[in-house]
C-alpha cells in the first residue's frame, strides 16, 4: 500500500470519528440537556384535593373526619384562589357524591339496630341539615335525583319513630274514641317495616292497647264498687243518679271493648251481676227507711192526738 492510500484512509476515518462524536453530542444534547417543551402542567392543589375526595370515596365508610378536613381545605384553597370558583363547585358537587352515599348507607344501618339511640338521630339530621345546603355556582342545591331522596327517607324514618314512640306512650285512658284513635295509631306505626328492627319500640306499641284496656276497666270497676253500701251515705236520687252513671260506663265498654281492644276486652258479666245486687240492697235499704219514717210519723200523730 502506497503512502498516498494510507493517507486517504487516515484522513477517511479521521472525517468518520468526528462525524460520531458530532452526532453522539447532538443526541446527548437532545435526550439529556435540552429540556422537554411538551410537559403538561397542573394545579397540584386541585389535583390534590380530587385525590383526598377519591380516597374518601373509595374508603366505602362514612368518615367524618375526612369530610371536615376536605371541606376546610377546600375553603382555604378557594379563598387564598389556589382554585377557581369554578373548580371549587366542581370538587364540592364531587365530595357530595363521594360523602353522601356512604352517609345513607351508615344511616340505613342505625336503623336496624335493636334500641336507636336518639343523640345518634340527631346527628344524622344535623348532616342532613348541613349537606342541603351545599349549593352550585348557580345556587342550585347539590344533593339532587336519588341521593336528595335517600336523605328524605332517612327523615321520614326518623319522623315516624318519635311520632311511633308518642303514641307508645299515650297509655293514660281518655275515653274509648280517644283509646281507639291511640290504638289504631300503634297499630299503623307497628306495621311499619322501616321501624319493625327496633324491638323496644314494638314492644312498647304491642303493651298500648291492653295497657289502655287495663285502665279503662279499673275505672268502670271502681265506678262500680263505690256503689257498694253506698246508700247509707246519700239519698235514693242521687244513689239512683250514681247507679245509672256506672250501668252506662258498663254498657259503653261492653259495647265497644271487642272491637276497641280486640282479644284484650274484659268480661263485664261480674259488674253487671254487682249493680243489681248493689241496687237491690238499695232498694231494700230505702224501703226499710221509709217504712221507718211512716212508723214514726204515725207514732208522732197518735202521740199528738192523746195530747188533745
Amino acid at each position: 500500500m502506497t503512502d498516498s492510500k494510507r493517507t486517504g484512509i487516515k484522513v477517511l476515518l479521521l472525517i468518520l470519528g468526528v462525524v460520531l462524536c458530532v452526532g453522539g453530542i447532538l443526541v446527548f444534547y437532545k435526550t439529556k440537556v435540552s429540556p422537554p417543551t411538551n410537559l403538561k402542567y397542573g394545579n397540584q392543589h386541585l389535583n390534590y384535593l380530587k385525590s383526598e375526595i377519591s380516597s374518601l370515596r373509595d374508603s366505602k365508610e362514612q368518615n367524618d373526619t375526612a369530610l371536615y378536613n376536605i371541606m376546610d381545605e377546600l375553603s382555604w384553597y378557594h379563598r387564598d384562589d389556589f382554585i377557581s370558583h369554578q373548580e371549587y363547585g366542581i370538587l364540592t358537587d364531587s365530595l357530595a357524591k363521594a360523602y353522601v352515599p356512604l352517609f345513607i348507607s351508615a344511616s340505613k344501618m342505625e336503623f336496624k339496630k335493636d334500641v336507636w339511640d336518639n343523640a345518634k338521630l340527631n346527628n344524622i339530621l344535623s348532616h342532613i341539615n348541613m349537606l342541603r345546603g351545599w349549593t352550585t355556582n348557580n345556587g342550585d342545591p347539590v344533593i339532587s335525583g336519588n341521593l336528595a331522596q335517600g336523605l328524605n327517607d332517612i327523615e321520614t324514618t326518623i319522623s315516624q319513630y318519635r311520632k311511633a314512640w308518642v303514641i307508645a306512650n299515650s297509655t293514660n285512658f281518655h275515653g274509648m274514641i280517644a283509646a281507639k284513635s291511640v290504638i289504631e295509631s300503634a297499630h299503623y306505626y307497628s306495621n311499619l317495616s322501616n321501624l319493625q328492627s327496633c324491638t323496644s319500640l314494638m314492644e312498647a306499641l304491642s303493651s298500648v292497647a291492653p295497657t289502655l284496656e287495663r285502665q279503662h276497666f279499673r275505672i268502670i270497676k271502681s265506678k262500680v264498687q263505690s256503689l257498694n253500701r253506698g246508700w247509707i251515705y246519700t239519698d235514693q236520687d242521687n244513689y239512683s243518679a250514681r247507679v245509672n252513671s256506672a250501668s252506662n260506663a258498663v254498657k259503653e265498654y261492653s259495647n265497644g271493648a271487642r272491637s276497641t281492644y280486640g282479644s284484650y276486652a274484659s268480661s263485664t258479666s261480674s259488674l253487671s251481676a254487682s249493680i243489681k245486687a248493689y241496687k237491690s240492697q238499695a232498694d231494700a235499704y230505702y224501703l226499710e227507711k221509709a217504712k221507718e219514717e211512716f212508723e214514726r210519723q204515725q207514732a208522732d200523730q197518735q202521740e199528738n192526738t192523746l195530747e188533745w
